[in-house]
């Protein structure tokens, strides 16, 4: 009985804290992000999840999608945070199939804020790459686009985002 419970009470704290791991709102270099696993702002309002089909999709608090890698079918399996301040999606054989391309520009982390922003910084907190979706949620089913610093998004009728367009002096 007695070792019943100590089996228990280690696997139950095994599964908390796994849980956890998912509820961090930062990568550090080094560490990366699986299929199923997530980010979460610290207030809980936005969510950036490494998806089955290879996108990585941020979503505000309604699980309406308001950013994404467009990656879905590329067969992306993890989301790496590089020691050379590269964020970087790769295959399970380990080929790129979408990166910021911040490598060499002293990025350390990437934050999801509170705001829904999605932001590489370096150590002396410099911005050096954003989704730009800070505050940003997209219209209601079917009613089209939004404008949003300097960018035309495009969402179809189930919230998925379809379509970026960036004036071409930006």
């Amino acid at each position: 009985m007695n070792r019943t419970i100590k089996l228990f009470t280690a696997s139950a704290l095994l599964l908390l804290g796994s849980v956890s791991a998912f509820a961090k709102d930062t990568l550090n270099a080094g560490e990366r992000l699986a299929v199923n696993q997530y980010l979460q702002s610290s207030n809980g309002s936005y969510k950036l999840h490494m998806q089955g089909d290879g996108n990585l999709v941020l979503r505000n608090a309604a699980s309406s999608a308001i950013w994404s890698s467009q990656t879905n079918g590329k067969s992306a399996v993890r989301l790496d945070m590089q020691g050379d301040g590269n964020l970087v999606l790769y295959t399970s054989a380990g080929q790129p199939v979408w990166a910021t391309g911040t490598n060499g520009k002293g990025a350390n982390r990437a934050t999801l804020q509170d705001n829904g922003d999605f932001v590489l910084y370096t150590a002396s907190n410099q911005k050096v790459w954003s989704t730009n979706t800070g505050g940003t949620t997209p219209p209601p089913p079917g009613t089209g686009s939004i404008s949003h610093i300097g960018t035309t998004q495009v969402w179809d009728a189930d919230g998925q985002r379809v379509a970026v367009a960036k004036p071409a002096n930006t």
